[in-house]
């Protein structure tokens, strides 16, 4: 995942969502763990990934799927949407998932 700043890349996110969606691939954190400056556990990151997953269906995003087993959650979002993600605090890094074509 990116190490740009994540403001710049909510910035950027949104810009190509324009007045449609942008697909993200994001890396959640745990706000316990971030607070106390160590790495988060299995058990913070479900309930971080369960915690984001229920705001942005709360926020009627499209597509909300997080990757079992992984800190990581897909989502469709609009930039409204994107701004209601980084407000939960709960996100360590955010870029486009961009599929590659194999031809």
């Amino acid at each position: 995942m990116s190490a740009r700043p994540l403001d710049t890349t909510v910035s950027e996110l949104k810009a190509k969502a324009g007045k449609g969606l942008v697909r993200v691939i994001v890396k959640v954190r745990s706000k316990v763990s971030s607070a106390e400056g160590r790495p988060s556990d299995e058990k913070e990151i479900a309930a971080a990934k369960s915690e984001i997953s229920k705001v942005m269906q709360d926020a009627q995003a499209v597509l909300v799927e997080p990757i079992e087993g992984q800190p990581f959650v897909v989502m469709e979002l609009t930039a409204n949407q994107l701004d209601q993600l980084q407000a939960t605090g709960l996100v360590e890094s955010i870029e486009e998932d961009r599929m590659d074509r194999l031809y």
